[in-house]
Parts: structure tokens; sequence; C-alpha cells
């Protein structure tokens, strides 16, 4: 055991050992003036009762527990050398008297007081567990330096181990420094890391000095030879101890004080011990003798502020220039560069390449290395549906794709992939439910790598973006807003970004890139419905929630998998919310893919259409969408669910208006736009008129010739073309009631009140809302008008005055032959007739 190793670790022993002998030495004086001070001062005064006995007890646990939770390990320890020499002074002196607690006579308040200031130190002889760190997946990824080969992901391994093998073999008479080139955050330090892990550690030591810690440049020579000296010191404390003299020596030779007493000659034989040249001769001869190596990581250099790099510098070519030692210096050697030439503008390169005998760039990564570190880390979180997409399609369209657009660019080195899983993770977190992972994915990349673009995107997206001009939300969508330039269609974004000239031509490739795979109508983004590119959808990618009309996919998606029970409790609670339109938007956008799913979507969309209706208006429901569920053509896909039960397609058509509930004006409604489309329907149109029969009938029984009912009467019509005599091709279109509706009404007028059927009947001139006519497509149901005039002159339901005042302009029409509007002033209820001859349900 060396003589510094023993001071260093028997220091304490010996104080203790001083002090509780001279405690015995001097007891009786000791004895004396405790008796003085504390006896007689302090605690004859206390009162033996069983309440202080109790306050006493909690008074030294409560001290206890101080010292353990809050005192140093040192300073408990003295405490209880004190106690313990004291109790023992105490115990073999016949001087004292002892008081016991009143209520446990055994033990006495002294023993209490000894024991609460003693037991901490009991404890800090125990060594307390560490807190192991808590990996979580759900938390940030630390952005740290590997450690070993095993976590190489860019195959430096092997580089790294020649240089450790080289240094391993070689001795030098002075440093060698060997400088590791690279950009800011290409894993120069990782690297340093892996030289490190190989080497022999029987004739090596591997030691950090970190420049860029040390606060300002006169800190900096200071704090590097206190850690050589530590680490010096587990190969021979002498050389320890003469790097830390050195070190002084070194920071005093620079005083200007010390310059002029040693020019003038003044005191030489003080100043004859602290020449550092002499000491640096010794340490050389020690390190050399001692056979073994110091390896010095000196990591990001370029953080440094200039003078601090050139302190560095001169640490390594001259301060720090001892046998066998060895320099792993991380820089960017542009920056390096730049640093120097504020030492003098003439000199070049040239001036680091004295002091750095070896540069070494780092190790090119491969293409991959990146994309797999990547993928590491999103397995960690993604389902295996989203990783699946990663994979099969970001992957293989952005990153693999070598002729258009690539997204190789976006990560440039291992610490750009950990701020952006960092922060992709809490967006997923977020929205994972709740958009397309796709979209969001890729948008994240453009949030990453361009974040003005990104805002830009959702501040103006109209000079990103334009939206399909379609009448029904569930068709709407955005798509790129393109020109066209030599016949080729560009993206008009690009356009302008490289007018502003805030982006290289590579980075525009980039950008296009990403937009184009987020907004380019690919037909697995079209079919989910919850990507980017769909106008329900788009600004929530954006704000990471749900706005307050804003339609829960992740609801969506639980309430279809409660079926029709489900779905019908989720368009309830969406009706309260007057989301309607919404809710019917993304269910017609459902993309089934069996009988089930198919005959779901049809009930589910047929039990929302009243209700629809009603908030919405009729005539804004997607009709169209809903009969194209059930064209009769081979290529509908639902048709192949029932391929061998075509009566079974037939029934759930058949289904969607047998389910009808009263007024009827949604399934009434759909039947009309079934006939008008023409297109064949899994009905024939004889069959879908009974059904329009059976609506009038079922509502004239419940609530009489309402309107209505008479609006069920009136869209049981047709569009017909009327070609004129001599030229077929020329003509005019009209409305015509459906024959056998047309006598259903015939039959009803005399037995309802036709106050209704009549306002529908009056038309106005569109030009002057004082001329009325006598619709034609109503007189097209007699096969004589008069016959409608005696139909309301003997209705027994029809008030008086509405009567008379309807004969009399029926009569006034018949006189124009019911060619050309009559002008005519209404008083009675048939003045509050409807403004169009073709009755709306709003």
């Amino acid at each position: 055991m060396t003589l510094p190793y023993f001071k260093k670790k028997s220091s304490g022993i010996l104080w203790t050992i001083v002090f509780i002998s001279l405690i015995f030495f001097f007891r009786d004086v000791v004895n004396g003036c405790l008796n003085a001070l504390v006896v007689k001062g302090i605690i004859s005064h206390f009162e033996n009762t069983i309440f202080n006995g109790i306050l006493l007890v909690a008074f030294a646990l409560c001290l206890s527990l101080l010292l353990i939770l809050f005192a140093s390990k040192m300073l408990v320890r003295q405490i209880a050398v004190l106690a313990v020499g004291l109790y023992a002074l105490t115990i073999s002196s016949g001087f004292w008297t002892f008081y016991s607690l009143s209520f446990f006579p055994h033990l006495r308040i002294w023993d209490i007081i000894v024991f609460a200031l003693s037991f901490p130190s009991v404890i800090s002889i125990f060594p307390q567990k560490k807190k192991e760190t808590q990996h979580s997946d759900k938390g940030f990824i630390e952005d740290k330096p590997i450690q070993g080969e095993e976590e190489d992901s860019f195959n430096r391994r092997g580089l790294a181990k020649d240089i450790a093998k080289r240094i391993n073999n070689t001795s030098n008479s002075r440093s060698f420094a060997i400088g590791i080139l690279g950009e800011y955050g290409s894993g120069k330090t990782s690297f340093i890391n892996l030289i490190g892990s190989q080497l022999d550690v029987n004739t090596t030591s591997f030691m950090e000095f970190n420049p860029w810690s040390v606060e300002g440049k006169s800190n900096i020579q200071e704090d590097f030879f206190d850690i050589l000296s530590t680490r010096l010191y587990k190969i021979d404390p002498k050389i320890s101890g003469l790097i830390l003299d050195y070190s002084r020596k070194l920071a005093r030779s620079e005083s200007s004080l010390a310059r002029v007493i040693k020019q003038t000659g003044l005191l030489t034989s003080l100043f004859h011990d602290t020449n550092y040249v002499e000491d640096y001769q010794v340490i050389n001869e020690l390190l050399e003798n001692s056979g073994k190596k110091i390896v010095v990581a000196i990591d990001d250099l370029d953080r440094l502020y200039n003078d601090e790099i050139l302190e560095v510098l001169r640490i390594i070519r001259n301060t720090g220039n001892f046998t066998n030692i060895f320099y792993l210096v991380a820089y960017d050697r542009g920056y390096v560069d730049k640093a120097v030439a504020t030492l003098n503008t003439n000199v070049g390169s040239g001036f680091l390449d004295k002091i750095i005998q070896l540069e070494i760039p780092l190790p090119k990564r491969e293409t991959e290395s990146l994309q797999s570190i990547l993928e590491g880390h999103l397995a960690l979180f993604l389902n295996q549906e989203e990783l699946q997409v990663y994979k099969e399609h970001i992957i293989a369209t952005g990153f693999h794709h070598d002729y258009e657009y690539t997204y190789t660019k976006i990560f440039r080195q291992s610490r750009d992939v950990i701020k952006f899983i960092n922060g992709f993770k809490i967006t997923h977190e977020k929205l994972k439910d709740e958009v397309f992972f796709e979209s969001l994915f890729v948008l994240e990349l453009l949030k990453f790598r361009f974040p003005i673009v990104y805002d830009r995107l959702y501040e103006n997206k109209k000079e990103f973006i334009s939206n399909q001009a379609y009448a029904n939300l569930h068709a709407q969508y955005y798509e790129l807003d393109k020109y066209t330039d030599e016949e080729e269609n560009k993206i008009t974004i690009i356009r302008t970004l490289r007018g502003e000239e805030r982006y290289t031509e590579e980075e525009l490739g980039l950008i296009a890139g990403l937009l184009h795979h987020m907004f380019f109508p690919f037909e697995r983004i079209k079919n989910a419905k919850n990507s980017i590119i769909y106008p329900m959808f788009f600004e929530r990618y954006f704000r990471y929630r749900l706005a307050g009309k804003e339609l829960s996919e992740k609801a969506f998606v639980a309430a279809l998998t409660g079926g029709l029970a489900g779905m019908r409790k989720f368009i309830d609670v969406h009706e309260e919310r007057n989301m309607l339109r919404q809710v019917g938007a993304r269910i017609i956008q459902l993309k089934v893919s069996s009988r089930e799913q198919f005959e779901l979507q049809v009930n589910t969309l047929c039990y929302l259409g009243p209700k629809f209706a009603e908030q919405e208006g009729l005539r804004s429901f997607p009709f169209d969408s809903l009969i194209g569920l059930f064209w009769n053509y081979s290529y509908n896909p639902h048709i192949a669910y029932y391929s061998d039960e075509p009566e079974a397609f037939r029934a759930v058509a058949e289904a969607v208006f047998d389910g009808a509930s009263f007024p009827y004006l949604f399934q009434n409604e759909l039947v009309y736009h079934i006939k008008q489309d023409g297109r064949p329907f899994a009905l024939s149109n004889e069959q879908l008129t009974d059904i329009q029969i059976g609506f009038f009938r079922r509502h004239l029984e419940r609530d009489g010739l309402s309107q209505d009912a008479v609006y069920i009467f009136y869209w049981t019509s047709q569009e017909k073309f009327e070609p004129l005599t001599d030229d077929a091709s020329r003509g005019h279109k009209y409305w015509h009631i459906e024959d056998k509706m047309a006598e259903e009404i015939k039959t009803i007028l005399p037995e309802h009140d036709p106050i209704h059927f009549l306002k529908m009947s009056i038309e106005a001139d569109s030009r002057d809302k004082s001329y009325y006519t006598i619709s034609r497509t109503i007189l097209k149901i007699f096969a004589d008008p008069i016959e409608l005039r005696n139909a309301v002159a003997d209705n027994r339901f029809l008030e008086q005055e509405a009567k008379l005042e309807f004969l009399e302009f029926f009569d006034a029409c018949k006189s124009n032959d019911f060619a050309k509007f009559t002008e005519y002033n209404f008083k009675s209820e048939l003045g509050e007739k409807l403004k169009t001859s073709i009755p709306l349900y709003v």
C-alpha cells in the first residue's frame, strides 16, 4: 500500500482515535463541563412524566429520521462517533446518575438519545440500491451515443477495432493525436466509444475530457490536468501528484508577477523547485516506465468558441504532449479551420496538420442504416397494421423510389431519427385512432424537415390544394393544385417556393415528393376515408384533436362493431349534436367486403335518412349514392354477395321500403330518385310505383290528405318528353303522374279536405307573382279539366271560402283555355299556396 493511498483512506480513522483518546484522557474535566453546562442548565429541569417521556421518544425518532433522510454519510458518522464516545465516557464513570423512562424503567433516557444519534450511521453502512431507470415505449427516446459494438447499427466497428489495435501496439515518446472528422450529429462520439471499447484494458486507460462543459478558456487547462491526474492515480500516485504540481506551475508561470521576478533573478532559489520543464521530463520518464497508455477522448471540439478551441489545441501540442498519451479528437474540420484562422489569417489548414498526426473521416453510413434505426423505434409503439403500411407503402414508395421522389434526405443522421420519433410518438398517440396512418406519417416527415411548409399547408392550404366540386360531402376530396408546363402537370406550390428562393432544388424535390404522397389520389388513399385528402378529416391532422363538429373515427368504428343497434345509437347521439350530415357522408364512404357489412350499410342509411331529412332537408340527402348500392349490374360488387341467391338481393331492397316509418317521405323520395336515375334497379318500375301508392295510403289513414301526403302523391311523377307533331326532335318536357297514382287521387279526393292538393295545383308565373294558372301536370290527371272543378264543387270537407275562390279561379283559367297565366288575387287560405309548383319538403 502506497503512502498517498494510506493517507487518503486512514485519515478519518486516525482522527477518530485521537478524539476518543483525548475525551477519556481528560474525562474528569469533560464530565465537569457537561455537568455544569448541560445537566444543571438543562436536564435538571426535565420532569420525568409519562407525557414528557412519550414526547422524548417522538423527538428521538424524528431526529433519527432527519439524519437518515437529509444528512450526508460523513455527518451522521461524525455525530455517531461523538455520541458513542460521550456515552462510553458517562457510562464508565461513577459521576453520573441516569433516569429511566417512567413507563418503562429498564430503558434510560440517555440510551434513547444516543441510539437516535448513532442509528443513522449504522444505516449508512449498508449500500443503497440504485433505482433502476424504467424504460417505457411511451416515453421519449434518449439521444445518447452507443457504448459498444453490439449497438453499432452503422457497421463502423471494423475500423474502430483497427484503430484500437494500432494504439495498443504503439509506444511513442510524445503524444499522438487522431482527429475523427464528421458533421454535427453524424456519430463521432459513438465512434470514439467504439474505439475505447476495443482497447486493451491491461495496458491502456481510456478517459474522457469534455472542454465544452468547462466555464471559460482559463479553466480548460486546469480541468484537463485535474482529470488526467485522477486517472493516473490508479497507475502511479506519484505521477498523479506530479501532474497536479505541473498544472499549478503552468498556471503560475503565466502570471506577469512571476515572470518579472524570474527575469530579475530575485529569489531564484525559491523558484528552483517550480520549474515545470523539469516536472514535464520526470512525468514523461515515469509514464514510459509504467508501460501504460492513456487514451484521452476530446469530444465536440466544434461546440467551443474560437479561443477555447485554440486552448485545447495548445494542450494537445504543448502542455499535454506526454509520452504514451493518445488523443482522440472529434470535430468538424471546416469549423476548426475557421477558429485557427482567427489566430492568423495567413494560417492555412497546415497548422492543424502539425497538431493532429492522423485524421480519419467518419465512415459513411449505409443508405438503409437510418431506415433500420427508424423501423426499430417504430416497432416499439406501432401496431402490426401500421407497421405493415410503413414497410409496404411508405418505405416502398418514399424511400426506395430512385427515379422521382425519395425521402432518404429527410434523415441526415441518427440524431434526426431520434428527434423525429420523439415528436411523432406524441402526435401518433393523440391521433392514431382518428386518422389514416400513412397520411399522418408522411405529414410528420414534412413537419420535421420543413416546418415552415407544414405551417403554410394548414394556414394557406389554397396555395397547395383545391377541392373537387362535388355537391355531396362524402364525394369531396382535396388534390394538389397543378399547372401545365410543356404539356406536363406540375405542382403549383413548388413553383411558388422556387420563386421565393428559400429552398434548394433538392429540397424542393423532397417537398414535392411528400405532398405528392399525401394528396395524390392513390386507390389506398381514396379508400381510406379518414385520409388527409378528405375535408372532414384534414384539420385534425394539424390540431391533434377533434373540434366540436368533427366526427370521431374511433367512435364510428366502435359503433360499426356493434352492428345495427350500435349504429342506431351512434346516429341518435349525433342527431342531438346536429351532425347527421357528417355521419351520413361517413356511412356512404364505407367500403364493405361482405354481405353482412353491405346490409348493415344499407339499413343504417335508411335509419339515418328520415332524421337527416328533418335536420338537413330532404333534397340534401345523397340519394344517388344510396341508389348506386343496388345497381343491377354485374360489376356492382354487392351483387356478388348474392350470386347464389338473387332473390335475397331483391329482398334487401324491399326491406328498405317495408321498414319505412311515418310520414314515409324519405323512402318515397328514394323511389322517385330511383325512377329518375333510370339505371337498372333491384326492383321494377311497377313495383316501385306500388310501393309509393302504399306509402300514400298509409299516410292518408293516419294524417289525411296533408301537405306530406300531397308531396308523396306528386313525386310519383316522372319527367317526360312530348315531341312536336312535325319534328320529333323538338318538343317540351313535362311531369306526368303515374296512372295508378292518378286513379288513386281521383278516388280519394271526395273523402278528404283537398286544400293542400289545390295549393299544389296552383302554379305562379316566375316573372310576375300576381299571375297564376293551374298546373298542366294536375290537369292531365283528369280526362277533362271539368272533372277537377266538379270534384272541388262537390267536396264537403273544403271550407266554403276556399271552395268558391278556387272555382272562380278555375273558371278564369278555363276562359284562357289554361294556355296562359291569369291575373288573380287570392284572399282565402289558397293564397298561402306554395311558392313553387313543385312542393319541397325542408
